[in-house]
């Protein structure tokens, strides 16, 4: 219990010191940021362009990620002891650390841990980056990996391979910080419907993964575009909205439905833009080299700029991504996102939980044309997902907050800006283009409705009122809060009853054993470990399977997987993963599951 509370209420200080490390080096006096909340995140984007960088040149060592955290701590300290940090912000961080310590305790890691992002970070640890490693195992030329090159320097000595989760957390903490200081400063009602908003929707660690840190920046660029079109510019907004875009994408291509409201403003700031650019040269550098770092090294993996979009792929280098593949899995995730699945179930009689297969049949549509059909055809499918009943809730519940903050108000004449119903519009578009792209919540959804919701009852609150009493406030969030508690308080004591933790109060990393869960191979001149068949981490879909290579030591690959294995070179002491000249056997195997 002492290393788990100490990896959880040091490491926030560890972000901090790169942050204010990094913003006194990139950053003149003007643009420089003085929220905790963006100075934690600009320490996260540091530690992915520090880890970024280490891979090219060589693997991610303990000692590295040692040496890590200790200038991080001492770098907290020093600017600690010259003051450059605001006492009463470093309080509300260790209330919210208190109070989120709850969430923090869960017994199973998110359901991709052991198939996406453990042999990620054996991969990280194991070897320098390889071009092609694609071809060697597609899970690892993800660009949602990119969390996890930030994760792999967050481990303190004793909590080896145990704390993954804890920074993940970390980043929503950040978040709730950025919104209680911005509400206790201005107490404008957008922070109230976001902060509640967040605080009932997020309530479970381990359904975050990768998909919601890059929301949670999302919705921080949409509340500092709300406060620069409500005449509350400075630089240090334009500082945040720009690194905070660029690491959304980074950590979630998808990222780019927040385009519309990035049109709006551009076209409203487009002076102030530029001169901000013409005085802050040294950061737009770095954000640069930072975007150059992120594509090159989606590049060199897969082929790709973005991996797996095949319209960013280049198919003609022979360490490349078999172009079809990635075209099918591209398509394959698309459709699934608007319901192909549930069309696949009802035409075929399908009773299986996962439709996998790339089906074909009489007057039926697969999934690689599913994806390019009109919402006409596929809206009757993809309201089947039961996501839909989640918008409604989030709709009713911050009606139910808009309530809540007119209990005892009078009407007040107040000034509404125009430009809040603009800003509400181009919103609404992010939400047809998510609609369009890939119509999951945890793909930006929650993002564009939290923040579509939030901007719409603060229009209505502003119409009549002019001012939010600090009661209604403080009653709004402690019943977010009490609900919040409360769900995982109730969580923790059901797992230890029937006994769910291993280890408590850290979470169940399973251990494949050799030559129960995988053997060794040598195939091609390359010695591999290939996971084979076993009970321990495999998600069953009826007569189906997927092997997880979870902890197992790079390179691993699941069973079956081998036919996509070409041959290995050395070039300029780089690995190179060839793709096989003749890949239908690949493509054969791959039609069967393409995501997997």
């Amino acid at each position: 219990m002492i290393f788990f509370l100490a990896n959880y209420f040091l490491l926030p200080f560890i972000i901090l010191g790169y942050g204010l490390l990094s913003q006194q080096i990139l950053l003149n006096k003007t643009s420089r940021l003085n929220d905790l909340g963006l100075i934690g995140f600009f320490g996260f984007l540091f530690l992915y362009f520090l880890s970024s960088l280490f891979h090219f040149f060589i693997n991610i060592t303990s000692i590295i990620s040692y040496s890590i955290l200790l200038i991080g701590f001492i770098s907290f300290i020093l600017f600690f002891i010259q003051k450059k940090i605001a006492k009463n912000q470093l309080i509300i961080l260790l209330l919210v650390l208190i109070i989120f310590l709850p969430i923090s305790i869960i017994a199973d890691p998110n359901e991709d841990f052991f198939l996406y992002y453990s042999p990620y970070i054996k991969y990280l640890e194991s070897s320098k980056i390889i071009f092609g490693v694609t071809n060697l195992n597609d899970f690892l030329a993800y660009s949602t990996n990119s969390l996890y090159n930030i994760i792999i320097f967050l481990k303190l000595p004793a909590t080896n391979n145990l704390s993954y989760a804890v920074p993940i957390l970390h980043f929503y903490i950040f978040f709730i910080i950025y919104l209680i200081h911005h509400l206790i400063r201005k107490q404008n009602i957008l922070y109230v419907f976001i902060l509640s908003l967040s605080l009932i929707t997020f309530s479970k660690l381990r359904d975050f993964g990768t998909s919601v840190p890059p929301q949670l920046l999302l919705l921080i660029i949409g509340c500092l575009i709300y406060e620069i079109l409500n005449k509350n510019y400075d630089e240090r907004k334009i500082t945040a909205i720009l690194f905070l875009a660029l690491f959304a994408i980074i950590l979630r291509f998808n990222s780019i439905i927040i385009l519309p409201i990035l049109i709006l403003f551009l076209i409203s700031n487009y002076g102030a833009l530029f001169l901000y650019i013409k005085k802050n040269k040294i950061i737009i550098l770095f954000l640069s080299l930072v975007l150059l770092i992120f594509i090159s090294k989606n590049f060199i993996q897969s082929g790709c700029l973005i991996y797996p979009t095949p319209q960013l792929c280049f198919s003609n280098l022979d360490w490349s991504s078999e172009n079809e593949i990635i075209e099918n899995k591209y398509n394959k995730l698309q459709s699934d996102a608007k319901g192909w699945a549930f069309y696949a179930k009802e035409k075929f009689d399908i009773k299986k939980k996962f439709v996998w297969n790339n089906l074909i049949g009489e007057n039926f549509v697969g999934y690689n044309d599913y994806a390019k059909m009109s919402p006409i055809f596929w809206f009757k499918y993809w309201i089947k997902d039961p996501q839909y009943k989640k918008i409604i809730n989030l709709a009713i519940i911050t009606l139910l907050i808009f309530l809540l903050t007119i209990v005892n108000l009078k009407n007040e004449k107040n000034k509404f800006y125009n430009k809040n119903i603009i800003l509400l519009i181009f919103s609404f578009f992010s939400i047809l283009l998510w609609f369009l792209l890939s119509p999951q919540l945890r793909y930006g959804g929650y993002f564009c409705f939290i923040y579509f919701f939030s901007l719409l009852f603060t229009n209505f609150f502003y119409i009549k009122f002019k001012k939010i009493k600090n009661a209604n406030i403080v009653l709004i969030l402690l019943l977010s809060l009490l609900y919040l508690e409360a769900k995982n308080i109730i969580r923790i004591n059901h797992d230890l009853k029937i006994g769910n933790f291993d280890k408590f109060p850290w979470p169940n990393y399973t251990k494949l054993i050799a030559n129960e869960d995988y053997i060794t191979v040598k195939d091609q001149g390359l010695i591999f470990n290939k996971r084979i068949y076993s009970n321990n981490l495999i998600f069953d879909n009826s007569d189906e399977y997927i092997l997880m290579c979870a902890d197992i030591d790079f390179p691993c690959i699941s069973d079956g997987k081998e036919v996509c294995l070409g041959n290995k070179e050395v070039r300029n002491n780089y690995d190179f993963f060839l793709k096989k000249e003749d890949n239908n056997s690949c493509i054969t195997f791959m039609n069967k599951n393409i995501l997997y």
